[in-house]
C-alpha cells in the first residue's frame, strides 16, 4: 500500500489559519512511501515526523496521537515544537493513496 506524509504549519489561533500542505521531503521528494498496512505506516510516519523536526533544528514540546479527520478521512497528528525562543504548531497528515 502507498501512503503520503504531508505537513502544514498552524499560523494563528483562529480556525483556518494554516499554511499550505507540503510533502514531508525527508520521506521522499513527494512525501510518498510504501507500507504493508496502516499500522506500519503510522509507525514509520512517527519516525519520519521526528526526523523532520530534528532536521529543521527544532525540538518537540508536545504531540498528539494520530486521529482521523472526519472531513477528509485522513489521519492527522498535531505537534507543538520549540523553534528558537518561540513555539510553533505543525499538523502532519497521513494519506493512503
Amino acid at each position: 500500500m502507498k501512503f503520503q506524509l504531508l505537513v502544514r504549519q498552524k499560523l494563528g489561533a483562529a480556525l483556518g489559519q494554516e499554511s499550505e500542505m507540503t510533502p514531508c521531503t525527508n520521506v521522499s521528494a513527494d512525501g510518498t512511501f510504501e507500507a504493508d498496512m496502516l499500522g506500519f505506516a503510522r509507525r514509520d510516519s512517527n519516525a519520519y515526523v521526528t526526523a523532520w523536526v530534528n532536521g529543521q533544528g527544532m525540538k518537540v514540546r508536545t504531540q498528539k496521537d494520530w486521529v482521523k479527520n472526519p472531513k477528509t478521512k485522513d489521519l492527522e497528528k498535531s505537534l507543538m515544537v520549540q523553534n528558537g525562543d518561540h513555539p510553533e504548531t505543525y499538523i502532519f497528515t497521513l494519506k493512503q493513496l
